[in-house]
């Protein structure tokens, strides 16, 4: 063989590897496909955390598609049940009982892991997730619920209340309300101290929850079955809220009409989640809030609060690539450099007790002890909710009370009869 004959046949053999290798690596390069409902500030929030996931696993490589959240679950629903759509999806805890058909259940990948379910989130987190005894999803967030107030230091400081010491029990929580409620010279109402009753369905509803949660009960049962299973309970818990607002602002109608918000310094003090300290600090960097744990009855030492499971992630039950979609799962949901870095960039509260006590978390949040305490000290959580129920619907019909009790039309008894049985008598029927 002549020399150059020798060097064109090493030639094409060193390029045959050289080929055979390249294809080897690309048919070995896995894609995910992501849907999410990230959108504004946090979508490049989580292209962060995707291309950590995707230096972490250079094999895989992960295809992410934002949606209208308000299209979300119909679109997610509607691709699975033709075998289409995404390896993972995002979802949220009421939505699971109508996907659950098109997900696979997580728990052999857990136990392949040498985990159980508790030892990855919060256990009384896990048992709310369970469908028919099986994980379909495993929730990045979690929410206090309106357990906490968020107040303006500023117009506490103002009247002669001490920033650093918020009220603790619900007579000084209706003395300080009182003191920050202003009236203009013509008697209009300029400031709320603040709006117990709320300005929306959804908050008028939270709220009522919140106070009666904090009195050891809820609006449902634990198994979701049974509605205000402490009716009376709940009555005085209303009839308390309007005469709060009658005694701090002279209308409980008044104040439900009242306009404006925290931040923009009409209200001095707003009953609500975890989330809304990122977007006041996000948007108002100078603003001066503060937060605290909701105030409890008067002579009740051990606060009563609830956490719940938000935002998570699921596995498609059409998805091939079941390892990798599972590995992409836990990054996005409990572990610290996926999950965690993208919690901590907006303070919130994650499934993962593990991403909560982080020290990052002190130092980015002044109020994380707060957040955390919330956490510590929940007593009641619902653990089901029922597949079937329209849960936004049976919302508004609470809050609806709410309004119709605060406003007159209607005596708190009477208002939230009506609605109690109207959202039972569905609830009956689904079971039937």
């Amino acid at each position: 063989m002549s020399m150059r004959r020798f060097s064109v046949t090493i030639l094409l053999i060193v390029m045959s590897v050289f080929l055979f290798l390249n294809c080897v690596s690309q048919g070995s390069e896995i894609t995910l496909e992501l849907w999410h409902v990230w959108t504004g500030t946090r979508q490049p929030l989580l292209r962060e955390v995707l291309n950590r996931f995707e230096r972490n696993n250079p094999d895989i490589k992960v295809e992410d598609i934002v949606l209208d959240p308000s299209q979300f679950f119909e679109k997610v629903k509607v691709a699975w049940a033709s075998g289409s759509g995404p390896d993972v999806a995002m979802n949220y805890l009421n939505e699971l009982y109508g996907l659950a058909a098109f997900l696979q259940p997580l728990d052999p990948f857990i136990k392949a892991d040498g985990k159980d379910l508790g030892q990855l989130i919060y256990p009384v987190v896990a048992e709310m997730i369970q469908y028919q005894g099986r994980t379909y999803y495993l929730p990045l967030l979690i929410s206090t619920g309106n357990h906490l107030i968020y107040y303006n230091k500023e117009h506490f400081a103002e009247v002669g209340l001490d920033p650093n010491n918020p009220p603790r029990y619900h007579s000084e929580f209706q003395e300080a309300a009182k003191r920050l409620t202003r009236r203009g010279p013509d008697q209009r109402l300029e400031r709320l101290g603040v709006n117990i009753l709320g300005n929306s369905h959804s908050l008028r509803q939270l709220n009522l929850q919140a106070f009666v949660e904090q009195q050891g009960s809820g609006l449902y049962d634990k198994a979701m079955r049974t509605v205000l299973p402490d009716f009376e309970l709940a009555v005085r818990t209303l009839e308390w809220m309007i005469d709060f607002a009658e005694r701090t602002i002279g209308s409980a109608a008044e104040s439900m009409t009242f306009g404006g918000n925290l931040q923009s310094g009409q209200h001095s003090i707003r009953l609500d989640q975890e989330h809304l300290y990122y977007q006041i600090v996000s948007s108002y960097p100078d603003f001066p809030v503060a937060i605290a744990l909701l105030p409890q009855p008067d002579g009740q030492t051990t606060p009563r609060t609830r956490v719940h499971p938000s935002w998570g992630y699921n596995m498609s039950a059409h998805c091939k690539q079941t390892a990798e979609a599972w590995e992409l799962i836990k990054w996005l949901a409990i572990e610290p450099d996926g999950a965690g870095w993208f919690v901590h960039q907006q303070n919130r509260l994650a499934a993962s007790p593990r991403i909560n006590q982080h020290p990052h978390n002190y130092s980015a949040n002044p109020y994380w002890d707060v957040l955390m305490a919330a956490t510590n000290y929940t007593v009641f959580n619902a653990s089901q909710l029922v597949p079937g129920i329209d849960y936004t619907w049976a919302r508004n019909l609470i809050g609806e009370a709410v309004e119709a009790a605060g406003k007159g039309t209607q005596d708190p008894r009477s208002a939230l009869l009506v609605t109690r049985d109207r959202i039972q008598a569905v609830i009956n029927e689904v079971l039937r």
